[in-house]
């Protein structure tokens, strides 16, 4: 149950910042006037909406680098969702409304997401929480143990720097 709960905090976090992020992309990103005269995207607008939702992906890759399966199901949505707003937006041939070019655009993106991503990602979470869980509730105990080496060790650590405070202080 924890687990689920981990899982999915992580997932719904994970989507709010996709969505904010191409918000800020979509909407405070583009060069229209070049969008407009070309029909394309620049350069610059590209690279903008790539950071914008490589900066949202990562902090999750870099939390689970260690875990193959979810390391790589993030970084495939990461891909996949900016090589759709790229075809997505890339060309305005047809389009009359801009802003309902671009609202529709953003949805269909976190759809994408949704249906595709979100279920790979959280199997592949839950595949590895109960581990991680394991760990942490292991660590918690022995951290908090004075009986355990661990604890020991933190402890005399401590100890010793509060003794080096205490000493300089009545220098």
């Amino acid at each position: 149950m924890a687990a689920a709960r981990f899982v999915q905090a992580q997932l719904i976090e994970l989507r709010l910042n996709l969505d904010s992020n191409l918000i800020r992309a979509l909407w405070g990103d583009i060069n229209t006037t070049y969008w407009h005269t070309m029909g394309r995207l620049d350069e610059k607008t590209l690279a903008a909406i790539n950071l914008r939702v490589d900066s949202t992906f990562d902090p999750y890759i870099r939390r689970w680098q260690n875990v193959e399966s979810v390391r790589d199901a993030l970084g495939r949505a990461c891909e996949t969702i900016k090589d759709a707003a790229w075809v997505a937006l890339d060309l305005l041939v047809g389009v009359q409304n801009m802003e309902f070019h671009v609202a529709a655009v953003r949805s269909n993106l976190i759809e994408l997401f949704d249906k595709k991503y979100w279920p790979v990602i959280n199997d592949a979470m839950l595949e590895a929480t109960p581990s991680v869980i394991k760990v942490q509730r292991a660590w918690r105990r022995w951290s908090a143990d004075p009986s355990h080496p661990v604890c020991r060790r933190r402890l005399l650590r401590e100890f010793d720097a509060l003794s080096n405070d205490l000493e300089t202080l009545t220098v």
